[in-house]
């Protein structure tokens, strides 16, 4: 629902860090509105909360296998021999 000249919007942080994105990871029914934040603002999956957590590691501590599979998907597509540990630490 951001219209795309706000598209920067989407990296925003609240209090703790989290982005919108790093929401996502704790509902699988929102990978269609991951899939469009991940596609106007690539930045979001390499971003980190305030525990230098990623999107990626909310999935997976949250267990939402849905929006991990999806997440960690977009991480090895984008990323040249990723380094998960990276992503998953917390």
């Amino acid at each position: 629902m951001v219209p795309m000249s706000d598209s920067h919007k989407l990296t925003w942080q609240n209090s703790g860090g989290h982005t919108m994105l790093h929401e996502t990871g704790c509902n699988n029914k929102t990978v269609e509105a991951a899939v469009e934040m991940l596609r106007r603002a690539p930045m979001l999956l390499g971003m980190t909360n305030r525990l230098g957590e990623t999107a990626l590691f909310t999935a997976a501590l949250n267990g939402k296998a849905k929006i991990f599979k999806l997440l960690h998907d977009e991480v090895c597509r984008t990323t040249q021999g990723p380094d998960m540990k990276t992503f998953l630490q917390g």
